[in-house]
């Protein structure tokens, strides 16, 4: 004779008693859904945010785009020296290459 389990349980039994466990333990899924929904509309909001700083950036390297033309439309007319010239487009290229950066 063997030693074997004593105590045995009908396997249905058990898991109909698992399920219940599980079901007091396991979320509602109204909370999870407006987790979702303000989850979402953050993301959105993040994005378009981002969107905006991008904007903000391109149009500031434009305008540095555009000193830096005009400083060498007037270098090229004889209106500004050569010398001024240079400083300019090293000012002004640099702080284009720090917004292009981010």
């Amino acid at each position: 004779m063997s030693g074997g389990c004593k105590e045995r349980s009908r396997a249905d039994s058990a898991n109909e008693k698992a399920v219940v466990q599980l079901q007091k333990i396991s979320s509602k899924k109204e909370p999870l859904k407006l987790y979702q929904i303000i989850l979402d509309k953050e993301l959105k909001k993040g994005k378009k945010e981002t969107s905006e700083d991008n904007q903000k950036v391109n149009m500031e390297i434009r305008k540095n785009q555009d000193r830096v033309y005009h400083a060498e439309k007037l270098m090229l007319g004889g209106q500004l020296v050569i010398t001024e010239y240079c400083s300019i487009k090293n000012e002004y290229g640099s702080l284009i290459e720090n917004l292009k950066m981010k």
